[in-house]
């Protein structure tokens, strides 16, 4: 079985948010399987794969292959008998996420993005997706699910000391939708009471629209020395969010955002940072139930200015809360434990009669 699986995956790993995620989550089945990698798009990926396919056929072996995310249509019907289509990483809804974002899609592309996932949704044995609520809020059933959570790729590191200063900090791509307004001026009223408080924002913008956003960031708080922007590789991510004492999600009340699990909750895990976070219901439940951080009372720059402050002023649960967080990215949501949990459910799938 070792060399008729195929992972179409993407060809620049390392970078933010979901293609962290798509670089990850079959590492561990292509260390079992020796798979094929192929890249999810494009015409040289589709005639290696038949040439694949049809080397196989004669031979009368079955192909396995799996996504790290959606593919083209037109890649399912000619394949149906020959190759079994294992598993599909969901971690995103092609449209229901832009709305999120505030972006704007017109009806071609709308409707185009919802024939690949209802093709995808239809043809994969396996769903895997980040939360149950996601599924559900995407409209899925559970019969076919592997709920698989978002992880950190930065596990194993030694984590720095906490800094001396007040420092809060949030990680994340550059986009409107994700509070990153609110939190500035948040971090504006807890100054009145925790002097000397700075706020770094790290900014991935991977779009020209993203650097626009980061640009209207920038001019917008060209007046506030104590904040600073910068748009650190992931290679530096580690070293740049543990200048912060504090990583904050300060995502405004949204259905989209209650049933993800972002990945700069985990990044935040593995520096050792305790995480405050507005009330998201998937994100909530995690640092509550962990003990790893703190969740706001409320929505809102109100709210989110008492919790900055509640959170500075407990120094000594800082470093408590930061080594547990720690210790939970260690355990649990490292990318070679949730890895090697997918490689684990597929490889046992296939051992087994197409369903």
């Amino acid at each position: 079985m070792k060399d008729n699986w195929t992972i179409f995956g993407e060809p620049k790993p390392l970078t933010y948010g979901g293609s962290l995620r798509r670089s990850n989550v079959f590492n561990s089945l292509a260390h079992q399987t020796e798979a094929t990698i192929l890249p999810r798009r494009g015409r040289i990926r589709n005639a290696v794969f038949q040439r694949m396919n049809s080397r196989l056929n004669p031979l009368r072996r079955q192909a396995f292959a799996v996504a790290t995310g959606l593919l083209e249509t037109s890649m399912f019907a000619p394949t149906r008998e020959t190759v079994r289509w294992m598993a599909v990483d969901l971690h995103d809804h092609p449209v229901l996420q832009a709305e999120a974002m505030q972006v704007e899609l017109d009806e071609v592309l709308k409707r185009r993005r919802m024939q690949m996932w209802s093709a995808n949704t239809a043809n994969f044995e396996t769903l895997i997706v980040p939360s149950r609520s996601f599924a559900h809020y995407a409209g899925l059933s559970d019969d076919r699910l592997l709920v698989i959570p978002n992880g950190t790729a930065l596990s194993g590191i030694t984590p720095v000391r906490l800094p001396n200063e007040p420092v809060i900090g949030m990680a994340s791509g550059a986009a409107r939708g994700r509070g990153i307004e609110d939190l500035i001026a948040a971090a504006e009223r807890a100054r009145v009471q925790i002097s000397g408080l700075k706020l770094h924002l790290w900014l991935a913008a991977n779009s020209v629209t993203a650097e626009h956003y980061v640009h209207e960031v920038r001019t917008a708080t060209q007046h506030l020395p104590w904040v600073q922007i910068s748009s650190p590789t992931f290679l530096n991510i580690h070293a740049a969010t543990s200048e912060a004492a504090l990583l904050v999600i300060p995502h405004p009340p949204n259905a989209y955002m209650d049933v993800a699990l972002p990945i700069k909750l985990f990044d935040a895990f593995a520096v050792a940072r305790p995480v405050l976070s507005t009330p998201r219901t998937e994100t909530a439940q995690i640092i509550r139930a962990e003990g790893v951080g703190w969740v706001t009372e409320g929505d809102g720059v109100e709210a989110l200015a008492e919790a900055i402050v509640r959170a500075l002023q407990s120094t000594s649960e800082l470093k408590v809360r930061g080594d547990k967080a720690w210790a939970l990215a260690q355990s649990t949501y490292s990318w070679s434990t949730l890895s090697g949990q997918v490689a684990n459910a597929l490889v046992g799938k296939a051992a087994l009669p197409r369903p």
